[in-house]
Formats: C-alpha cells, structure tokens, sequence
C-alpha cells in the first residue's frame, strides 16, 4: 500500500482495559458494526473523533528514496532530508 493511501485509512483502537473497540465513524457500516458485535466485540458508538496523527516518512530500501505522508486529520507534514 502507497504510504499516502495507508495514513488516510481509517482506524480503529482496540483497548485491553476496558474490552472496548473504538472505529473512525468513516470505516463503520451498519454491516460492519452487526459483524463485529456478533464475535463479541463492545464497540463504542462512533463520534467524529479521530484517532492520533501519524506525519510519516518512508524511505524506500532499494532506491533511499524518501516518500512523505501528511496526516489529513490534522494539520502538518512529513519532511525528511
């Protein structure tokens, strides 16, 4: 996945304490909330919340070439030298 393409996904938080799954109101479907609820899962009901910031630089092994992602969620920017 292009680095862009996977910082502008949505998340979703799992915690341990308390059992609680925590999904960015973009990825939930009435679909996808009925799936999870029937495995078990406690989801707390979506809110425009997002979930972190993540400004990332890839660099590339086989070229050293850097690619940077901003996070859309927030305002900022990847930069690398």
């Amino acid at each position: 996945m292009p680095i862009q393409d996977a910082i502008d996904a949505p998340r979703m938080d799992h915690e341990w304490m308390p059992d609680l799954l925590r999904l960015e109101k973009e990825c939930i479907t009435e679909e996808l909330m009925e799936s999870l609820k029937a495995m078990g899962h406690m989801i707390k009901e979506p809110s425009s919340v997002r979930q972190g910031d993540a400004h990332s630089i890839l660099i590339d092994p086989k070229t050293g070439l850097y690619y940077g992602a901003a996070d859309k969620r927030r305002q900022g920017s990847a930069i690398g030298y």
